[in-house]
């Protein structure tokens, strides 16, 4: 009986904020901080796989002895990766979830050894999607530049295909700004510019078209910051007097740090008093504005961490947001905001662990002498708190004192 095909790659959970350990590891390029969408790319797939063939289906018939599966044959028509050597022509019998349209193409790839084999869900392609595949196929073939194969995804990523303008996405979207700096000769601002007006283009993509805009764009670029928030604003104002979600994602977080990117201490100015001062401004908001400040200090460092410390603190006068600072503070090691957070610990109640704990670990890697006074009360006084907060962080290290 044929073996049901089965996932062999997980999807990464990704959110807009993880939890960050307080440690003093190094830092490695990381992937394009605000491409929240990233699945694996068919580049991806043909490095993993055994099997990656552009096939056609001859048939799909049921299962029969598993019932509400069906098999479904394929003749080879481009053999793309073949660990078992098969050729053009082959047959393949595919077990499926769902009948298959005869006389179609699809994308088949199969994981393992000829005696332990998985063949995964078949993707339906269409004929101007099979030149892309062949690119992709020479790609993992090849020895191509870093700059070959960003430029490659690039110049794909607006195809009509929607296999293919995501699948470029996918490859983008895990690539860091750094290695993205390779493609500044190759951007234009109008066009990104353009892209970003497009309602059509996905709130992944805007994120991705922000952070390249910061990569090749001028001050006077900014002015596209505040065009898309006067249209955000304006949907949220209507939502509010109808009650119904409308709103259009413009990217919020990617946004401000290429506005901050091109216009520098003056956009973070204004993003403070847009965003982290303004009593109106909405939770998500300030929540958007932090991701951005902490892309801005960890990846783009446009400004220094202390003088983007100073915009996250602002967040400390509001003690409902306060938590999501204190992280940041301490692995950027800004302790002049010890006593500030000694304040907010000692106004909160004790089972306020959403404050507490992130604070407490701020502590214990604070090298200063009134920090370790607090976290010796907070060990006598609160030792599940204490432990709570050792459990989470075990691998928390006092920093030297800056």
């Amino acid at each position: 009986m044929p073996t049901l095909p089965i996932p062999v790659r997980n999807i990464f959970k990704i959110g807009l904020l993880v939890l960050v350990a307080i440690t003093a590891t190094p830092r490695f390029a990381n992937p394009c901080p605000f491409c929240a969408g990233v699945q694996p790319s068919f580049l991806d797939e043909l490095n993993d796989v055994s099997e990656f063939h552009i096939a056609v289906c001859i048939r799909s018939m049921p299962h029969t002895d598993e019932p509400g599966l069906f098999l479904a044959e394929f003749e080879v028509v481009e053999p793309l990766k073949s660990i078992t050597e098969k050729k053009n022509k082959t047959t393949l019998t595919v077990p499926t979830f769902e009948s298959l349209a005869a006389k179609k193409m699809y994308l088949v790839k199969g994981y393992g050894e000829e005696t332990e084999f998985q063949w995964v869900a078949p993707v339906a392609i269409e004929r101007n999607d099979i030149e892309y595949l062949r690119g992709i196929s020479q790609l993992a073939t090849g020895t191509p530049t870093k700059l070959a194969k960003l430029k490659f995804f690039f110049d794909h990523r607006d195809s009509p295909s929607t296999l293919i303008a995501d699948d470029c996405f996918n490859e983008l979207g895990k690539t860091s700004i750094e290695d993205l700096q390779l493609l500044k000769p190759y951007l234009q601002p109008e066009k990104l510019k353009d892209s970003l007006r497009n309602e059509k283009h996905t709130t992944d993509r805007k994120r991705l078209d922000w952070v390249l805009l910061g990569i090749c764009g001028q001050a006077t670029d900014a002015a596209i910051f505040d065009e898309l928030l006067d249209i955000y604003y304006k949907q949220r104002e209507l939502e509010s007097k109808t009650g119904v979600l409308i709103r259009e994602s413009i990217g919020l977080d990617a946004a401000i740090s290429t506005y901050i990117t091109l216009l520098g201490e003056r956009g973070l100015t204004r993003v403070e008093s847009e965003f982290l001062t303004n009593p109106k401004s909405e939770f998500s908001d300030v929540f958007s504005t932090l991701l951005a400040l902490r892309v801005q200090g960890d990846d783009i460092k446009k400004l220094s961490q202390e003088r983007l410390a100073e915009s996250m603190a602002l967040v400390l006068q509001r003690p409902e947001m306060a938590d999501l600072v204190v992280s940041d503070l301490a692995r950027w090691q800004q302790w002049k905001y010890c006593k500030a957070l000694l304040d907010l610990y000692n106004k909160s109640e004790k089972d306020e662990l959403r404050l507490r704990l992130p604070i407490i670990n701020y502590l214990r890697v604070c090298p200063l002498p009134e920090a370790q006074e607090a976290l010796e009360a907070i060990r006598v006084n609160e030792p599940l708190n204490y432990r709570r907060a050792q459990t989470l962080f075990p691998q928390a290290e006092k920093a030297s004192s800056k």
